[in-house]
C-alpha cells in the first residue's frame, strides 16, 4: 500500500516587491543599513524593510514572519553571529526565500550557510561602503531575474506560480541629501570617570557625501604623565540633525602605557547653528559617557 507523502503548506500571503533586512539592533549596523543597504535595495526598485520598523503586534515574531513571507528576498547581516538573525535566516530558507548574507568576519558565517550568497566586506578599506553597495545591488538584480522560490532545501516548491507586483522605479540619492553639514574639524575634552586618566582630548576630522560620513579621529590622553595617542577611523550617517559615528579601526601613534584601545561609537545631535555636536560616546563594551564636540574650523570636502 502506497502512502501519500506528508505535506504541510505555508501561506505566503500578499506578495510584495520588498526586501526584508535582518541585522542586530545596534548603532554600528544602523549606519550600514541607512547608507549602504537601503540605497542598494531601493536602486533595484524594491521597498526596504528592517525588523525594528514594522513592530505592530504584541508578538514581534508575527510581524517578522509576515514580512519574510511577503518579501522578494532577505538580506542578513551575520557579523557577530546574532542568534535572532540566524533564526530569521532559517525561517527564510525553510520557505525558499532567497537570502543574501553580509559579513565583516568570514568566520561568523556558519558552515551550513557557506554555500549561500554572501558578501564579505573589510571596514579597513576606506571605500568599503561604496563597494558593498555596488556588490549588493548586483546580487539583488540577479535574484530578481529568478521567477520562483530558491532551491536551498529539498521539497520546497510553490503549488501555484508566484506572481510579484512590478518593481517600483529605482530611487535616486538626490532626495536623501541632508540640509546640514558637519564637514570640518571638531574638538572634545570629555569628562570621564576614570581616576587613572589625567587628561583626555579628541580631535575629529569629518568629511561628508550626502548622508554618509567618514572621519579620522586623534585621541590623546595621559596616564601617569605619559601620553597615549590613538588614530581611529570611523564611518557614519547624518539624518537631519542626528549624527551617528562608528569606529572601524585604530592605530597607536604613541602607545604610552596602553596595550589596546576600545573603538568608539557616537550618537550625537547637531545644534541649530551647526557648531556643536552633543550626545553619547559608547565604546564597544557598551559603556556610555556624555560628550560634546565643538567645531574648530571648516574643511573643504
Amino acid at each position: 500500500m502506497n502512502e501519500k507523502p506528508a505535506i504541510i503548506g505555508v501561506e505566503l500571503g500578499q506578495l510584495e516587491q520588498s526586501c526584508f533586512v535582518v541585522m542586530p539592533f545596534a548603532s554600528l549596523f544602523k549606519t550600514q543599513y541607512e547608507s549602504v543597504i537601503r540605497p542598494a535595495v531601493e536602486q533595484c526598485g524594491l521597498r526596504c524593510v528592517r525588523g525594528e520598523e514594522i513592530y505592530s503586534r504584541p508578538r514581534i515574531m508575527d510581524d517578522i514572519w509576515k514580512s519574510i513571507r511577503a518579501s522578494r528576498l532577505v538580506v542578513a547581516e551575520l557579523t557577530g553571529k546574532d542568534p535572532n538573525v540566524l533564526y530569521e535566516v532559517g525561517l527564510a530558507q525553510a520557505i525558499g526565500k532567497p537570502v543574501v548574507i553580509l559579513t565583516r568576519e568570514e568566520n561568523d558565517v556558519p558552515f551550513d550557510l557557506k554555500d549561500l550568497r554572501y558578501l564579505y566586506y573589510d571596514t579597513d578599506n576606506p571605500f568599503w561602503g561604496e563597494s558593498l553597495q555596488s556588490q549588493l545591488k548586483e546580487v539583488i538584480e540577479k535574484v530578481l531575474q529568478e521567477e520562483t522560490l530558491s532551491t536551498y532545501l529539498e521539497g520546497i516548491k510553490p503549488v501555484h506560480k508566484l506572481s510579484f507586483p512590478s518593481p517600483e522605479e529605482p530611487k535616486t540619492g538626490e532626495q536623501s541629501k541632508p540640509s546640514l553639514s558637519v564637514v570640518g574639524v571638531w574638538r572634545a575634552s570629555p569628562e570621564l570617570d576614570m581616576a587613572h586618566v589625567e587628561s583626555y582630548e579628541k580631535i575629529l576630522n569629518l568629511s561628508q557625501s550626502g548622508k554618509a560620513l567618514n572621519a579620522m579621529e586623534v585621541v590623546t590622553y595621559f596616564i601617569e604623565k605619559t601620553p597615549t595617542v590613538v588614530q581611529q577611523l570611523l564611518t557614519g550617517l547624518i539624518n537631519g540633525n542626528s549624527v551617528i559615528l562608528n569606529g572601524t579601526s585604530y592605530t597607536f601613534i604613541q602607545r604610552g602605557k596602553e596595550k589596546t584601545y576600545i573603538l568608539d561609537n557616537y550618537e550625537l545631535e547637531l545644534s541649530p547653528d551647526g557648531n556643536e555636536m552633543k550626545g553619547l560616546g559608547i565604546d564597544a563594551d557598551g559603556v556610555k559617557a556624555e560628550i560634546v564636540f565643538l567645531r574648530t574650523t571648516d574643511v573643504k570636502s
